[in-house]
């Protein structure tokens, strides 16, 4: 059987890698707002993709189990090179993006504040702890990526799995 996650996942982690780049040439505060976004929606699509192969390819039928596999590996190669891809932005090729990652944490935290009406030293403090820390450093990212591969990867496989499953008539 053709492993389509594989190829899926390449095309997903490509596809998202080129997406970044765009808008980071285009304007660094955009990709900081919009680059996750895309990042899930081409995620849907491609793991769709595999799903939808893998099930052409056994006759118009899947279990729920192998379509949540196809899903969920897809998400897992996709999201796993596209942080490395952007652990190496971050950090190597462009680090003045962490000001302004850290500028756009601000601002949200500043609506945020605002709006649960939050107390100042709460504030000063969430404010210093954006400041000192680094979300692109390698045990962040060695951190998040495994809570990714749960939440949203396997949420979305499942939902994916579940509307595209199809199991043979019986007999």
């Amino acid at each position: 059987m053709n492993q389509h996650f594989v190829n899926q996942g390449m095309l997903y982690a490509a596809a998202t890698i080129l997406i970044t780049l765009a808008l980071y040439f285009t304007d660094a505060g955009i990709m900081m707002k919009y680059s996750s976004w895309i990042v899930y929606l081409a995620a849907l699509y491609f793991m769709v993709l595999a799903v939808q192969n893998t099930r052409n390819d056994n006759g118009g039928y899947i279990a729920l189990s192998e379509a949540f596999k196809q899903a969920w590996l897809v998400f897992v190669i996709g999201i796993s090179l596209h942080s490395a891809f952007s652990y190496v932005l971050y950090n190597y090729i462009d680090s003045s993006l962490l000001d302004v990652l850290r500028e756009t944490q601000m601002e949200s935290l500043e609506k945020m504040a605002k709006t649960f009406k939050m107390d100042e030293e709460t504030l000063n403090k969430a404010k210093a702890e954006i400041e000192a820390e680094n979300p692109f450093n390698l045990k962040a990212l060695l951190i998040a990526l495994p809570v990714s591969y749960l939440f949203p990867g396997s949420l979305m496989a499942i939902v994916i799995a579940a509307i595209l499953k199809k199991d043979p008539p019986v007999a």
